[in-house]
Formats: C-alpha cells, structure tokens, sequence
C-alpha cells in the first residue's frame, strides 16, 4: 500500500460473515492507521476462520482526503501460533484512532502494577463526537458459555480532564455494532472531570439467541 496526503486515515479492511449475515470478526487498522504520504508498505491482516460456511470480504479502506494505491493482494494460510490481528485481541478498534495515543504508565500504578493510560493528543480542546474505543470482542465459540446468562465488566478507571465522558461497557452484539440489548452503564455521564481511582461495574444480559460477541 502506497498513500499520498492522507489527512486521516487509511489501512486494509477485513470482514468474516457467516451464512446468516452475522460479523464473525473484523480488522480494520484502528491500532495501527497509515496517515500521511508514505511509501509502498506491506500491510496484512491476520485471522482464525470458523469451522462453517462464512464469507470474507477484504480490500482497502481510506477514511478522510487523500489517495491510496494498492497491489499485490494475497490470501494464504499461515501457521496456527500467528499473532491475530483482529478485534478479538485486546486494543483500539474503534473511534478516531490517530486523536489518541496509547502508552503503559508507570507513574500511575493501581496494585503496585503500570496500568494502561489513553490520551487525547493533539493540543487544544477535542472537536464533539471525538472518540476512542478501547477493549477486545469475545467471540465463538469461547463466547458461548455466556448465553443466556447475566455478565459483568468490573475495573478502576482513574480520568484527567475528561471533558465529555468515559463509559465502560460489556455488550451483547451481532452484525458489527448492532447491540442486542442495552448494559447498565449506558448513557451514564459519571465519569467526566477528573478523579482519583474509581471502581466501575457494567452488567448486560446475553440473550439466549445466539450473539456473535
């Protein structure tokens, strides 16, 4: 992949849907975004592929100004202890992944241990509906011990400055980001500002009919 003047973003994009139109998984370079002009590139997307009949989609994405080339497209087998790509790993995938940088902080430990720190990075005050999301997708069939049953999310956040909100979620999904239900911290507005170490707790019930995450 070769990009000029991108002012956003651009990157690979990979979907697997199964037969009945559901997202098994998906890598869209939220973690690692090409920006700017660059030189020709090798970018890949690593995946586990179900045992069931499912399609995959790939190609290139660019998500602002600018323009991409591309060549050489590839799909092969690669061996089982390849490091993932996709969202089922924990990371970004989601959101307006280059106003935010990611880093371990040794100077804010919680249980004598470096915890994870996001921040918005460029200077001045973040435009509305600026975003990241940070976590990981449970998927099948480890996700299969939780349908039908009540989960929950719990953890210590700790916010600096936070000038919109910060919600943690735990949510059912199918197709994506298609929501089945609701979870009990949504459209909760608590954590703003800037606070000292607190405990959040985010519930959400699976529905027995079979989730995708």
């Amino acid at each position: 992949m070769k990009t000029r003047d991108v002012e956003g973003w651009a990157g690979t994009g990979m979907v697997i849907i199964d037969k009945d139109q559901r997202w098994y998984v998906y890598d869209f370079m939220h973690d690692r975004p090409i920006h700017g002009t660059t030189e020709w590139q090798q970018c890949k997307t690593i995946t586990d592929v179900p045992n069931e009949p499912c399609v995959i989609y790939f190609g290139m994405d660019l998500y602002s100004p600018g323009e991409i080339w591309s060549d050489d497209f590839q799909v092969e087998v690669v061996s089982a202890n390849t490091p993932i790509t996709d969202n089922r790993k924990w990371g970004v995938y989601g959101g307006n992944p280059l106003s935010y940088s990611e880093m371990m902080d040794d100077s804010n430990a919680h249980g004598g241990r470096p915890t994870l720190c996001l921040a918005y990075a460029p200077d001045g005050a973040a435009s509305p509906g600026t975003s990241l999301i940070w976590g990981r997708s449970i998927r099948p069939p480890e996700s299969g011990k939780y349908i039908g049953r009540t989960v929950r999310m719990s953890g210590w956040v700790k916010t600096e400055n936070v000038s919109e909100y910060l919600e943690p979620f735990v949510q059912s999904m199918r197709d994506g980001y298609k929501p089945l239900g609701t979870h009990s911290l949504a459209n909760n507005r608590s954590l703003q500002g800037t606070r000292d170490w607190t405990q959040f707790s985010d519930t959400c019930v699976v529905p027995k009919k079979r989730p995708v995450s």
